[in-house]
């Protein structure tokens, strides 16, 4: 597992967090005798500092609750990885498995925290923390995904989709306010189907959040798959704006 790869600015601090999966084959210890971890460098750095290196067992409540009704978990970004997802003194904590991103850097961020100049939260959602994406390097990256069960996906079944998304800055030119769309997948059996796009989106918007939904009817082509299926989530034409995503659920509707 490679993880992400991101463009990181130099003499600033980033919180970064990812997943590693260990594989049947991984985990057999008759063929495998070690593993190793390791930062890799793309560019002349001559000195990386690294605080609080943390590798821990996904928590307990990522792998329960998921259901055929409920495609995906954690959808608000609230399960901590410290003291039994109980954590009172340590939300920044919260870990956004089994969500990731194929490029750039997903992390969580708690409601209302003065880091990022956060805003009120929207309206309609009871969220303790949200995702944001960010430093990403390719329009092709998917800044939010999560594997779904294969054999959930079950012919002219309907499933809808809830998000709010908010983008917050385009970094590599901060005076481009131009409306940007974020679009919603489900990879299934070798076919995309898009689930949902959200309204144009600008970094103008003050900090607003969009809610974004959408129905998918599942067909032949999502049925029956043996390989993986994932949602995914591509900001169309737009490779470098800092996007939020809040209260994200693919729930069974009919």
């Amino acid at each position: 597992d490679r993880g992400s790869m991101a463009n990181v600015p130099i003499d600033e601090w980033h919180d970064y967090q990812t997943t590693i999966r260990f594989s049947g084959e991984m985990a057999n210890v008759s063929e495998t005798n070690s593993l190793s971890l390791y930062l890799g460098l793309y560019s002349d750095v001559d000195t990386i500092d690294l605080d609080r290196f943390e590798l821990q067992l996904a928590p307990a409540a990522a792998f329960e609750g998921r259901s055929c009704d409920t495609l995906l978990i954690n959808g608000q970004g609230d399960l901590l990885i410290n003291n039994n997802n109980n954590s009172s003194d340590d939300d920044d904590r919260a870990h956004a498995y089994p969500f990731y991103a194929t490029g750039g850097v997903l992390t969580t961020v708690a409601v209302n925290t003065n880091t990022h100049d956060d805003g009120p939260p929207p309206a309609g959602s009871t969220a303790s923390h949200y995702f944001r994406s960010a430093l990403r390097t390719s329009t092709w990256s998917s800044i939010l995904s999560q594997d779904v069960a294969p054999e959930c996906l079950s012919k002219a079944s309907i499933y809808s989709f809830s998000a709010y998304v908010r983008v917050v800055l385009v970094v590599d030119s901060p005076t481009n306010t131009a409306a940007r769309e974020v679009q919603f997948s489900l990879e299934a059996g070798g076919s995309t189907s898009v689930v949902a796009t959200c309204p144009p989106i600008s970094s103008a918007d003050n900090n607003t959040w969009v809610h974004c939904t959408g129905n998918i009817l599942l067909t032949e082509e999502h049925e029956g798959t043996d390989s993986s299926a994932r949602l995914t989530t591509r900001v169309l034409g737009d490779d470098t704006s800092v996007v939020d995503l809040m209260d994200v659920s693919l729930n069974y509707s009919a």
